[in-house]
């Protein structure tokens, strides 16, 4: 190994063309961290040497555009020269960072090398290049697509209403009285562009609004409207306080308050799920506005009052709406 050493040495500044040559090769990458960079920002270059025989010694001169990038800080200089002292070394790789100052298109290169075998042999080798931008950053948002249409959407098993066009933001999709989740698939037009919203959702009788925001590479949004109507085949609306309610037929839709028992009453003579407090004598059904928006109502006789639950610690308040009942 001391013999491959010195001729390396000998040769390490002139590079020297040698004429032995392995039939192994070897072969020095130039790979960036991105191909595009803003100007103000830096970037990783990264040079490897490898083989598939076991390397022993090597040069290389790392060259690159000046006028447009700066070296901030290397493993190792820009011409480099190193040795390895075992027989099992077939690659090894330096890391450099350079600064976009301005910018234009540039190019990362290896520009002269020599690379030498463990066995004294010296290689051919294949000299890498990486080509990459650098742009301003007005550049780089007039480069990012603002497109931000879905191509369509779909709801599994149904159809939605009116057919999909980018240009319509609202639609509207009917389902089983009994169905409680639906799967919402949107397609884009830009597979850049991202969207919230689809998936599985879940939904309750009556109808459930749902947005679908498209955001484009850009960050500029789009939304789109679905409802989704959950068929109630004999719904019971009241007012009260002058909104429309619709009245709450699936228990799971509700949520029990403390200290009060689970039960049924009977409205148009249709059981509809209640809750029933001994301490207050108050029976409480849910009733959902125009929005979704469950709300549980104190229910005596047909006419309904806001029931709203206070807690404090471990003590309980009930209050009333100061309304009048309002007959359903």
């Amino acid at each position: 190994m001391k013999k491959i050493f010195k001729y390396f040495i000998a040769v390490v500044t002139l590079f020297t063309f040698i004429t032995k040559v392995n039939a192994a090769g070897a072969t020095i990458s130039v790979n960036t961290s991105a191909s595009q960079i803003i100007v103000g920002n830096n970037i990783t270059v990264t040079v490897t040497i490898s083989s598939s025989s076991p390397l022993g010694s090597w040069e290389y001169n790392l060259n690159y555009d000046k006028n447009i990038f700066s070296l901030v800080s290397s493993d190792v200089g820009l011409h480099y020269a190193g040795v390895v002292q075992n027989n099992s070394t077939k690659a090894v790789s330096y890391r450099y960072t350079f600064k976009a100052n301005r910018s234009g298109n540039a190019s990362f290169y290896i520009d002269a090398s020599t690379v030498f075998g463990f066995d004294e042999s010296i290689f051919e080798v294949t000299n890498g290049k990486r080509n990459v931008r650098a742009i301003t950053y007005s550049e780089y948002q007039a480069s990012l697509s603002s497109n931000n249409n879905l191509k369509d959407i779909k709801v599994e098993g149904y159809e939605i209403s009116p057919v999909f066009n980018k240009d319509t933001l609202e639609y509207t999709v009917k389902v089983d009285e009994d169905v409680t989740k639906i799967k919402v698939i949107a397609y884009v037009e830009d597979n850049k562009a991202k969207v919230n919203g689809e998936g599985e959702l879940e939904v309750t009788q009556g109808n459930n609004s749902f947005n679908i925001v498209v955001v484009a590479e850009n960050g500029s949004e789009k939304t789109y409207k679905l409802n989704v109507e959950v068929i109630d085949k004999n719904p019971i609306e009241v007012e009260v306080d002058e909104n429309k309610y619709t009245i709450v037929k699936v228990k799971s839709m509700l949520q029990k308050p403390n200290s009060f028992i689970e039960k049924t009453v009977t409205i148009n003579e249709i059981e509809i799920p209640a809750f029933y407090s001994q301490i207050t004598d108050f029976t409480l059904v849910g009733l959902k506005d125009e929005n979704g928006n469950i709300s549980l109502f104190i229910y005596s006789d047909g006419k309904y009052k806001k029931y709203t639950e206070l807690k404090q610690g471990s003590m309980r308040l009930d209050f009333l709406e100061p309304c009048p009942y309002t007959k359903g």
